[in-house]
């Protein structure tokens, strides 16, 4: 066989290494010089090739079966040939290298989200459909026939047991397709449909969501034990739930991948676009399901209100108490000194002298209660305006002011001891009431009160953006469905160039409409040329 540094086509292909190998071949990979780019050389055993006539033309089907599929989600195949190398003849066939490796080996290495699941689906659900389309139905859908790229999009390899929609079929008795895969009618020899590969998409389905088969042998004696065991499963065992082995399994699409695997062809989807609309719709339920309420969601919110409301309601009490209670000074109390009146002021050494009043004008007397002979002498004079109450205290060294309330005039005087008359006696006043001097109120700005902050509301979920190759494939599902034949080219900031030649304009603005429409499209840039226009 070819071992590294061996050439192909004319040096236009040179081996590096193998990298895999099967009973039914070898698998290289190589460097296309003039290119520079890497790709896969699939080989048949020389062995093979001599003890059976029809392996080499069905290495051949392959070529033929995909050389008419050009899709974003399925292997193409870039040359076939045939060549002596060291005397024995070499049958090859030079296709993409997708160095992810196979969909099986992945799933079983790295842990993988359902949604990139469901996107993987969706993806290898979209080339078969395009496959089935052209006519070609694979026969042999597993996942070790399905590879990962380096951009995380899945595309379908191996088609060497395709045969065009309507031709004679073989069935897997006679080496065709993979039992643990393979649809009921195969086994019993019926006529093969498209529908046989929707069976096998739904044993995909069901590993890629379980990580095992949904028919096993493990206690068979031998091969052909498990395979016969295996294939009687496939016939007349109930079909498995998904959902009973993996409680994430959306219950739509569990009852969607039971309907793949029905037993009936005519019981499962009619065709792979059809489980495309279904696993969006599964999707899209998903999608809004993981931002579903949930009350637990409040409880950060209102730990942060009560935090801050409690700080906020304390520090306006304490703002409160301050204005209308503050603490008592030397300005506010009243000290008994010898003198006319005990209602004298302390005298306040540290506080500046306050501006005298502006006088008022002369009131009419009022005649003290308790002195009824003194009416016509001398009376002070008091404010007209009344007097705060004064707060009664039972020491009369010691008096709380009272909460000052201000005048509507600019100014105000402090109101007057009251003076002994000329001809009466003294009158002492009562020991639970004294006279306090009341200094004129200083006009004072209530303290500014913060805002009490608003927690955020949680933002609304923000619609995930398609990648450029999910949304190119998008388009260009829908530009076939709606005979439109366009080049599509989607950039990285989701800008959308359309490039073609349609026969009338209302072709080219439903182009222009299905893809604006789509989720993602930022812009959208024609280079459509109509032909209706061409002579104008």
């Amino acid at each position: 066989m070819l071992q590294p540094g061996d050439t192909l086509n004319n040096g236009a292909y040179r081996v590096v290494r193998e990298l895999g190998a099967g009973g039914f071949g070898v698998v290289y990979l190589a460097d296309e010089v003039n290119l520079g780019r890497r790709v896969a050389i699939k080989t048949i055993l020389p062995e093979v090739a001599a003890r059976d006539r029809n392996a080499a033309a069905g290495f051949y089907n392959e070529a033929r079966m995909n050389a008419g599929l050009d899709h974003p989600h399925i292997i193409p195949i870039y040359y076939i040939g045939q060549e002596q190398i060291r005397g024995a003849p070499v049958h090859y066939i030079v296709m993409e290298f997708v160095e992810g490796g196979d969909l099986d080996t992945v799933l079983a290495r790295e842990a993988v989200g359902l949604p990139q699941r469901l996107r993987w689906m969706r993806q290898i659900a979209d080339g078969l459909a395009h496959a089935h389309q052209q006519g070609v139905i694979h026969r042999d859908l597993k996942l070790r026939n399905v590879f990962l790229a380096r951009s995380q999009n899945v595309k379908i390899g191996d088609f060497g047991l395709a045969k065009a929609i309507g031709s004679e079929t073989k069935t897997i008795m006679k080496g065709l397709g993979t039992p643990a895969y393979v649809a009921p009618e195969q086994i019993q020899g019926l006529s093969t449909t498209a529908r046989a590969d929707i069976y096998s998409l739904g044993v995909m389905y069901y590993q890629m969501l379980t990580g095992r088969l949904p028919y096993d042998a493990p206690e068979a004696s031998d091969s052909n034990a498990k395979i016969m065991a295996i294939c009687y499963q496939h016939v007349n065992a109930p079909i498995p739930s998904a959902r009973a082995l993996n409680a994430q399994v959306p219950p739509e699409l569990d009852q969607l991948i039971q309907r793949m695997m029905a037993k009936r062809p005519e019981q499962r989807p009619a065709s792979a676009d059809e489980i495309i609309r279904l696993l969006e719709r599964v999707a899209l339920v998903e999608s809004e399901r993981e931002w579903t309420f949930d009350p637990r969601w409040l409880a950060v919110p209102a730990a942060v209100v009560l935090l801050t409301g409690g700080a906020y309601g304390g520090y306006t009490l304490w703002a409160n108490w301050s204005v209308q209670a503050p603490p008592a000074t030397a300005a506010h109390q009243t000290s008994p000194v010898p003198g006319p009146s005990p209602s004298t002021p302390h005298p306040e050494p540290s506080r500046p002298p306050t501006p005298p009043a502006r006088p008022e004008p002369a009131r009419p007397p009022i005649t003290s209660p308790t002195t009824p002979s003194s009416s016509a002498s001398t009376a002070p004079i008091v404010p007209a305006s009344p007097e705060p109450p004064r707060v009664p205290t039972s020491a009369p060294t010691t008096v709380k002011p009272p909460v000052p309330v201000p005048s509507p005039a600019p100014t105000t005087t402090p109101s007057r001891p009251t003076l002994p008359s000329p001809g009466a006696a003294p009158s002492p006043s009562p020991p639970s009431q004294p006279q306090v001097a009341i200094a004129p109120p200083e006009p004072s700005r209530p303290p500014a009160i913060p805002a009490r902050p608003i927690p955020a509301p949680p933002s609304a979920p923000t619609p995930q953006r398609l990648d450029p190759e999910e949304m190119k494939t998008r388009l260009e599902r829908q530009f076939r469905q709606a005979s439109l034949d366009l080049t599509v080219d989607v950039s990285s900031t989701g800008v959308v160039t359309l490039t073609g030649v349609v026969d009338e304009q209302a072709q080219r603005e439903r182009a222009l409409g299905l893809a604006s429409q789509l989720p993602g499209v930022v812009d959208v840039k024609s280079r459509i040329n109509v032909r209706s226009q061409w002579g104008r």
